[in-house]
């Protein structure tokens, strides 16, 4: 592990750390202090912020009957390449297309 990586982990300025990383950190603490390291000894919990409005309204949103709906017609395009943007309003309304 280079020295610059070092740095920046102590810094806080690594916001990821793959698990060899954090090996090969634990594994130098306990040659270097002779006392056993944990994972738990050197990362924090961190609280990620839960979906946005338009995120909840998809996730809140009643999709119980779409089976009632009759297939949409796609003229023929491939749906998975066409690029309208959807988004929800702030009263849950739904518009297709840029803002």
């Amino acid at each position: 592990m280079s020295e610059r990586t070092v740095y920046a982990l102590a810094r806080g300025e690594a916001s990821r750390v793959d698990l060899g990383t954090l090996g090969a950190v634990i594994s130098t603490l306990e040659e270097l202090t002779g006392e056993p390291v944990s994972p738990a000894d050197l990362l924090q919990a961190v609280t990620v912020p839960g979906p946005d409005r338009e995120a909840r309204a998809w996730l809140d949103g009643d999709a119980s009957r779409l089976g009632a709906f009759e297939p949409y017609d796609w003229g023929g395009a491939d749906p998975y390449t066409l690029g309208e943007p959807v988004r929800v309003g702030p009263n849950g309304e739904l518009t297709i297309g840029s803002e």
